[in-house]
C-alpha cells in the first residue's frame, strides 16, 4: 500500500499592497483563486499593521460624495459608450428581450436602461465597477441600490468603502428617523454632511505649534454597533505576537486623537439621522498624561469643543449622552468590569453630566434605545 504523503505547507508570501489587490479581478481557476484569497489576507495583515490607529482623513477624503444626477444612468450611458451593453443584456438573465426598446433606437432611454442597472447593481463587482464609476458614485449607487448581493461582500473587504458604507449603517443602526429620499433611504445629503464632519475634525488648539493627529476607527464588521475597534480593536505584543484586547468603542465611529503615534485619547461618535450622538470621550490611560498641559482648557470640554465645530461645519446638530443613562448602558454591556468597581457609574455620571463652560445643553432630550441625549450649543 503506497505510504500517504505529507501535504507541503504553504510558502510564506510577500502579498501586493491591499488596495492594489482589491482593485483586480479575481481570477476563475480554482487553485489561483484560493491563493489569490490567502494573498488578500495577508495583504490585509500588512493593511492593519500600517494603520495601528485607523484611517487618515488624507485617504478617505479622495471620497468625493457631491454626487449629482443618477448614478445608474450614469453607468448606463458609460456603458452604452463602449459598444458592449446589448452583449451586457444578452449575458444576464435574458434582459435584453424586456429592454429592447431601450437600446434599439438612435437614441436609447437612458432611463429604461438606468432602472436596469439599480435592479442588477448588487450583482456587480467593485473591481468592474470602479472602471465605470468615480468611488462616490459607487458609494451613492450602493446607497440606493434595492438588494445585497457580490456587491457587498466586496465592499466589506475594503478598507475605504466600508467606511463610506458606515455612515449611513450607523444612522440605520442607532437612529434611521429622519430625512428620507423618494425610495425610503435616508437622505443622501445627510450622509454627504457625515462625511464633511470626519474629514473637517481638528484638534490642534487655535495658536498652538502642537501638532496632534486624527484618525478615524470604526467598529469591526458591519453589523456591529458599538465594538472593539478595526484597527485599535486588538493589539500585537511585538515580543510575543500574542494579540491582546485593545480600545473599545462604545460608538459605530472613532476619532482617535495620537501624538507621535502614541494613542491618547478615544472620542467615540455615530451618525444618526438627527446629528452625531457622543458616545464616548475617553483617555487611552489613566495616568501619565502630561500631553493634556498642551490644552488650553480641560479634555472633556476642548473634546466637545472641537467636535462642535466640525458638526457646525458640516450643518449637523451635536447631541452629548447623559450620565446617568451612559453609565446604566455600560452596566449592561461591560457587567463584570462595573461590579468590579463600584467608583465606575459615579464616575462617568460625574464626568459626562459636569457643567460646561462654554457649551450648554439645550432643547427637548432625545432618546435613542435606551440612551438619552441632550444637544449642546455655545453658551
Amino acid at each position: 500500500m503506497k505510504a500517504a504523503t505529507a501535504r507541503k505547507a504553504k510558502a510564506e508570501i510577500i502579498p501586493r499592497p491591499l488596495l492594489e489587490l482589491l482593485g483586480l479581478r479575481p481570477p476563475e481557476d480554482f487553485a489561483e483563486k484560493r491563493d489569490f484569497e490567502y494573498e488578500i489576507h495577508k495583504a490585509w495583515d500588512v493593511f492593519r499593521q500600517e494603520h495601528p490607529l485607523g484611517l487618515s482623513q488624507a485617504e478617505l477624503n479622495y471620497f468625493d460624495l457631491d454626487v449629482e444626477g443618477n448614478v445608474y444612468e450614469t453607468l448606463a450611458r458609460k456603458l452604452f459608450a463602449t459598444g458592449k451593453f446589448v452583449d451586457y443584456l444578452n449575458a444576464h438573465y435574458g434582459e435584453s428581450h424586456s429592454a429592447a426598446a431601450a437600446w434599439n433606437g438612435e437614441v436609447p432611454d437612458y432611463k429604461v436602461l438606468g432602472e436596469l442597472m439599480q435592479k442588477k447593481f448588487h450583482d456587480f463587482h467593485l473591481y468592474w465597477l470602479l472602471r465605470h464609476l468615480t468611488p462616490g458614485e459607487v458609494a451613492r449607487g450602493l446607497h440606493d441600490r434595492f438588494h445585497s448581493g457580490a456587491l457587498d461582500e466586496d465592499i466589506y473587504n475594503h478598507p475605504h468603502f466600508i467606511y463610506a458604507h458606515k455612515l449611513a449603517l450607523s444612522a440605520w443602526h442607532w437612529l434611521s428617523k429622519g430625512p428620507k429620499q423618494e425610495n425610503g433611504k435616508l437622505a443622501w445629503s445627510r450622509v454627504v454632511q457625515y462625511h464633511r464632519f470626519f474629514m473637517g475634525f481638528s484638534f490642534a488648539p487655535e495658536g498652538s505649534q502642537e501638532k496632534f493627529d486624527v484618525t478615524i476607527d470604526h467598529s469591526h464588521s458591519w453589523v456591529n454597533k458599538r465594538g472593539s475597534g478595526e484597527y485599535t480593536g486588538w493589539l500585537t505584543d511585538p515580543a510575543t505576537g500574542e494579540r491582546k484586547a485593545g480600545t473599545w468603542l462604545d460608538g459605530e465611529f472613532a476619532l482617535i486623537i495620537s501624538l507621535n503615534g502614541k494613542h491618547l485619547l478615544t472620542l467615540g461618535v455615530c451618525t444618526t439621522a438627527a446629528g452625531i450622538i457622543v458616545n464616548q470621550i475617553q483617555l487611552k490611560q489613566k495616568k501619565g498624561n502630561r500631553w493634556l498641559f498642551k490644552l488650553p482648557k480641560p479634555y472633556f470640554e476642548f473634546a466637545l469643543e472641537r467636535l462642535m465645530a466640525a458638526a457646525d461645519a458640516a450643518g449637523l446638530p451635536l447631541y452629548l449622552v447623559t450620565g446617568e443613562s451612559h453609565a446604566e448602558e455600560l452596566g449592561r454591556v461591560h457587567k463584570e468590569a462595573v461590579q468590579a468597581d463600584d467608583t465606575l457609574k459615579p464616575r462617568i455620571i460625574r464626568i459626562y453630566n459636569q457643567r460646561l463652560k462654554s457649551l450648554k445643553k439645550t432643547g427637548r432630550k432625545l432618546q435613542v434605545s435606551t440612551l438619552t441625549y441632550r444637544r449642546i450649543a455655545v453658551r
